[in-house]
């Protein structure tokens, strides 16, 4: 069952923060992995303002996409009573992947470069198991009837 439009709201820009982190780390651990390759030393304060950038520049793309794209999807998903964690991880997963290589493709990437979207799936699955967590109540089994006394 959904929760008040708050947490809602809440949801929405925990989710869009989150994914913007998980996309700084893996933007961060490529970095490194290719620095450490071709010099066998890295500059650390490279790496930590590349990944302040990158959740400055991440969070409010997420969460407009989280608004643009993932309301609708949200919307339909929840019409169907598809209202896991899982169905909301992979829904977003696929709405980010998607729409990175649409992105990449417009800007005039060839197709090799494209399929550094499939990086995005990562994000994006964790924006939709945010958007679970916080907006929805966890389900709880019902309480058992009290023995009535013998």
């Amino acid at each position: 069952m959904l929760k008040s439009w708050f947490y809602r709201l809440l949801a929405l820009v925990s989710a869009s923060t989150c994914a913007a982190f998980v996309f700084a780390a893996e933007l961060v651990m490529i970095y490194l992995a290719g620095d450490l390759v071709s010099t066998g030393y890295t500059n650390p304060m490279v790496v930590t303002l590349m990944g302040l950038a990158a959740v400055m520049f991440a969070a409010p793309t997420f969460l407009l996409g989280l608004v643009v794209i993932g309301g609708p999807c949200w919307w339909l998903l929840h019409r169907i009573h598809c209202t896991s964690a899982i169905a909301a991880a992979a829904a977003c997963a696929f709405g980010s992947t998607a729409v990175g290589a649409i992105a990449l493709g417009i800007f005039g990437l060839p197709p090799e470069a494209i399929g550094a979207a499939v990086l995005l799936a990562i994000p994006g699955a964790a924006a939709g198991w945010v958007v679970q967590a916080v907006a929805y109540d966890r389900s709880r089994p019902p309480r058992p009837r009290p023995v009535p006394p013998s």
